[in-house]
């Protein structure tokens, strides 16, 4: 299927048919994903439905590189701790 590409403000956009649209399960607000693939642009429904992590999530995308060695974890918010120092 062609589509013409339209200008939004300073940005280019794609109207995505009601059919494509709702076999994807996207709606007015859904969040997609898009990235350069293939030689073209990938679109697809973002993965997350809410900004909500767990920290094993979080935990799970520390590297060396983003996490240097001497910062030190203190909790700060609303995080649980099932400890003995605690």
């Amino acid at each position: 299927m062609e589509q013409h590409v339209n200008s939004w403000g300073n940005s280019l956009g794609v109207r995505l048919p009601k059919s494509l649209a709702k076999a994807l399960g996207l709606r007015k607000g859904s969040l997609v994903s898009v990235t350069h693939a293939y030689g073209g642009a990938l679109v697809k429904p973002a993965k997350r439905k809410n900004s909500r992590y767990t920290l094993e999530e979080l935990l799970a995308k520390a590297t060396p590189q983003n996490r240097p060695e001497y910062m030190e974890w203190r909790p700060v918010g609303r995080e649980i701790i099932d400890d003995d120092w605690s």
